[in-house]
């Protein structure tokens, strides 16, 4: 998303209806969920499971908005 300077928005709408997914798409569902879940998923994610989802990095947006306890709906 940040290499590529693409908005939520922009993943919204390129991770929603446009692949068959919800149209929540990544951020909405990440905001209905919950941020600090999205650290605990990643955590796991790159612990866990060993292909190229191993290099899953939450961008530094993810920590500094939890810090300042924006955790999401």
């Amino acid at each position: 998303m940040q290499e590529m300077d693409l908005t939520i928005e922009d993943v919204d709408a390129l991770t929603g209806q446009a692949v068959g997914w919800p149209k929540s798409a990544t951020f909405r569902t990440i905001d209905w969920l919950g941020w600090t879940f999205s650290v605990t998923w990643s955590e796991n994610m790159t612990a866990n499971v060993h292909d190229e989802r191993s290099d899953l990095r939450l961008p530094d947006f993810f920590t500094q908005m939890i810090q300042q306890q924006m955790a999401g709906r």
